[in-house]
């Protein structure tokens, strides 16, 4: 950083107050170098951006003439809304863009990240601007860059926003139904209660409290409409890499999440799959892992097939 660059204060930039900012950016104008200033512009748009403000965006984009070709679709996706996309793309910024491979982006476009996909209405926005929606491999590669598109919005979408995606050509991964039941899992969702009831306990307040209700719904669409295989394993390879557990039961298992598991035995999972290693079944798994609320749902379940 040049030693004449001034800093615009921090507490100048978190405000709205259009003439605060201003004068924050004139402070560091140096008659000595306007490259300096160039890269407080720049890290001033940045930060405007990444903190979804509209109207200090507007500012440094109309009045200071700041460029968002350097904007990061990382940065665009933390807080975006329509109206951000709006003032970003009439003066440049392209959503449908592949970010750089060599970086954190590995090719991803604005609509891969998943704070893009959990908006309905930023979604149904770049569908309507034509945004890519069906790249990712064909044939399922270890992790795949960028993903399959339904492969992430399984996880962050809403149903409504994985069906209009899937409706206008994105693509199924091969994971898709795997990742959903990891998230769902971790977040201790429970797909068989309907998403129309109240959960007992139910605050809206608590972390998860939505995507809980938001995976309830999405677990049986993909395996009740969609059709999608409980018993499907995530790779066909002898020694599967890290992160890769077999089929959906499994990943359930690795969080020792019993809702799910007891869902997905009453959907037709098979514990006796066995994972991508070939190496135990979901119950082995389930006993290596020490997940005991898993092996109690397999006993449960072992004790009403022999019984039928």
């Amino acid at each position: 950083m040049p030693t004449n660059q001034q800093t615009i204060p921090q507490s100048d930039v978190d405000q709205e107050n259009l003439s605060e900012l201003e004068s924050a950016l004139d402070a560091s104008r140096s008659p000595s170098s306007e490259a300096a200033h160039a890269v407080s512009l720049k890290d001033t748009l940045r930060l405007s951006v990444h903190e979804g403000s509209v109207p200090r965006t507007t500012h440094l984009l109309e009045v200071e003439k700041a460029s968002p070709q350097h904007l990061r679709h990382e940065t665009v996706a933390s807080n975006t809304s329509v109206d951000l996309l709006e003032v970003l793309t009439r003066f440049g910024y392209d959503p449908d863009a592949p970010g750089a491979q060599n970086t954190g982006e590995q090719g991803r476009r604005l609509i891969d990240y998943p704070e893009v996909l959990r908006s309905d209405a930023v979604v149904t926005w770049l569908v309507a601007r034509g945004v890519s929606l069906d790249r990712g491999q064909e044939d399922y590669a270890v992790v795949p860059m960028p993903p399959p598109l339904l492969e992430t919005a399984a996880q962050f979408s809403s149903r409504a926003t994985f069906s209009l995606l899937r409706e206008k050509g994105a693509k199924l991964g091969g994971r898709t139904l795997h990742l959903a039941v990891q998230f769902a899992a971790a977040i201790k969702a429970d797909p068989s209660v309907s998403p129309t009831t109240a959960f007992p306990g139910f605050d809206p307040s608590k972390k998860w409290a939505s995507d809980r209700k938001r995976m309830s719904e999405m677990l049986p669409y993909l395996v009740d409409e969609l059709r999608l295989d409980v018993n499907a394993m995530d790779i066909e390879r002898e020694n599967a890499p890290t992160g890769h557990y077999g089929t959906p039961l499994c990943y359930a298992v690795y969080s020792n999440a019993a809702a799910v598991v007891k869902w997905l035995l009453s959907k037709g999972a098979d514990p006796r799959s066995g994972d991508a290693n070939q190496r135990a079944d979901a119950k082995r798994l389930a006993s290596a892992l020490g997940a005991d609320k898993c092996l109690s749902a397999f006993q449960e379940w072992q004790e009403s097939t022999t019984s039928d």
